[in-house]
């Protein structure tokens, strides 16, 4: 039997959490549409962030940032009980993680990742989000994460492969062909919403009857930033502390941002810095982008995609 495998690689920033959520909230109806987004007791599942992290993790020597110390396991190992389960599963499936993108950088990686996806036929979905936005949302995370540096434009090349979409998509395109690359503009979503924008690629016209969540992790503004910033410089390094004390002072962060928020008016984010520059480095590059990829899932007449119900 025919079946695809919808791997949503991110961007970073752009709704992953708030899609993740709505994916995990609502996967006993997908499954009854046809569709698996794995999630409790998988080896490869990160419950915290319902994602599918564990999987990108695995690739690395030691347990990378983005899960938990026990969420690590050899790649060998997660691989082989990642493709074990895919043989059993009937249904087409839906796997999401942003690190799929910013950390699985090595071809040779994405290749071990094709051979235990080699039972399906592969949609790689990436939503980029103009460079500036994302430059100044990854600061803003850092920040939360205990940055103590201000913004730079030191990183602002073309050949920075996180901040190049085309440069970053590469690798996938060679390994999985650039007609499986479906590339969506976060600045055209339907109904601004990546979850009515990710249904849509798999076919679902109506989520009316989906769970529906809040928009998380959202970006500090500017101001607020450089406050928690000089924080920083008064609280232990992440590197000094462990997983957990690093988590709390996370959690901090957060709550002096909810409480700055009730004596400063700045909720908008203004006129971003170094917008201009940003623009003209990756034009070109976004042109090729645009140019190169598909923007939606070329339906096959096999497929009933009908997640309304």
């Amino acid at each position: 039997m025919e079946r695809t495998l919808y791997l949503h690689i991110g961007s970073e920033k752009t709704g992953t959490s708030s899609l993740r959520q709505f994916l995990a909230n609502n996967s006993e109806q997908l499954n009854r549409a046809g569709f698996t987004y794995f999630t409790e007791n998988k080896l490869y599942y990160s419950e915290h962030r319902n994602a599918h992290s564990p999987i990108v993790a695995s690739f690395f020597h030691e347990p990378p940032d983005f899960v938990f110390p026990s969420e690590h396991v050899p790649n060998q190992d997660m691989l082989s009980r990642f493709k074990k389960d895919l043989s059993n599963e009937e249904r087409n499936v839906i796997l999401s993680s942003e690190h799929f993108s910013s950390r699985l950088t090595s071809r040779d990686h994405i290749e071990k990742l094709r051979d235990a996806l080699d039972a399906f036929d592969v949609y790689i979905i990436f939503y980029m989000r103009e460079q500036y936005e994302l430059y100044y949302a990854s600061y803003s995370t850092a920040i939360i994460n205990g940055r103590r540096e201000k913004l730079t434009d030191d990183p602002v090349h073309i050949d920075n492969g996180y901040l190049n979409y085309y440069k970053l998509l590469e690798p996938w395109a060679c390994v999985f062909g650039k007609e499986s690359i479906v590339v969506r503009d976060y600045s055209k979503m339907v109904n601004n919403d990546i979850c009515d924008d990710f249904a849509r690629l798999l076919g679902v016209h109506d989520t009316s009857r989906y769970k529906k969540v809040l928009r998380t992790n959202k970006s500090l503004t500017p101001q607020r930033a450089e406050m928690i910033r000089e924080l920083n410089a008064l609280l232990p390094h992440d590197k000094e502390v462990g997983y957990l004390t690093n988590f709390l002072l996370i959690q901090l962060r957060w709550l002096v941002n909810s409480f700055l928020g009730l004596f400063y008016r700045d909720d908008r984010m203004g006129e971003l810095p170094m917008k201009s520059k940003i623009r003209s480095t990756f034009d070109q590059s976004n042109k090729a982008l645009f140019g190169t990829y598909a923007s939606c899932i070329k339906p096959k007449e096999s497929d009933v995609l009908n997640l309304s119900k």
